[in-house]
């Protein structure tokens, strides 16, 4: 009888070990078969050397692509992180949102912001350059461990050397970016939000119906009125 039992006792672990195995099998198939979230890429290119092109992305952030630059990023950002890749030199004037950071990628570094207006600057014969003016961004060096903050009013440089901090040097730059800016197909209520973000007074209004209305548009150096005779037309 003590056999008996003993192997009694042995068929229960069999079995219990057995229903493990299968328990867990049967979990990594569902995880194996779940839908994987499908992300639509969006490509964005500027080939204009004399104008930034401006797109305002749906969580409010706008950037400014320089000429002979490219930006990537998803049609949807998920829900825990906003994901973009940059080629080339552009303006990011990013709209905070808890908890869903913003985070570039370049050939050169990884950048991640929560809340801030900063350029980035690289090229195949230019070292990577990222000036902060307004708030705080993390920069990390592809491939390296070594990260480093940047805060407002400070220049980040990355050569062979690795990555120094200096003063930001170059608000000619920045001044640019702003001066001459190129819309390809935005909306006017997205165009007349960089605008006006640029004003410092007078405001540009539209109805809410014309604000759906999509338009292709440049402006240089142009007034507030000008800028309204031209959208208006």
């Amino acid at each position: 009888s003590d056999n008996r039992h003993i192997r009694k006792i042995m068929g229960w672990q069999v079995w219990t070990a057995a229903a493990c195995v299968i328990i867990c099998v049967l979990l990594s198939a569902i995880y194996l078969i779940q839908p994987k979230e499908n992300i639509q890429w969006i490509a964005m290119s500027n080939s204009d050397n004399n104008a930034a092109l401006v797109h305002r992305l749906e969580d409010g952030s706008v950037v400014y692509l320089a000429g002979s630059s490219s930006l990537r990023y998803p049609k949807h950002f998920s829900s825990d992180k906003r994901e973009t890749q940059l080629n080339g030199t552009a303006f990011f004037d990013i709209s905070h949102i808890h908890g869903r950071p913003f985070l570039i990628n370049t050939p050169s570094a990884q950048v991640e912001v929560l809340g801030t207006a900063f350029t980035i600057q690289q090229g195949d014969k230019i070292p990577f350059l990222l000036s902060v003016s307004r708030g705080r961004v993390r920069v990390k060096e592809v491939g390296e461990d070594e990260e480093m903050i940047v805060d407002s009013g400070k220049t980040v440089i990355m050569d062979a050397k690795g990555m120094h901090l200096q003063s930001n040097t170059n608000e000619e730059k920045l001044a640019h970016f702003r001066h001459c800016i190129r819309f390809k197909d935005e909306t006017v209520g997205n165009i007349l939000s960089v605008i006006n973000n640029q004003l410092s007074g007078q405001q540009i209004q539209t109805t809410p119906s014309n604000a759906k209305r999509r338009l292709t548009v440049s402006f240089c150096g142009d007034s507030p009125k000008m800028m309204a005779l031209l959208i208006s037309s």
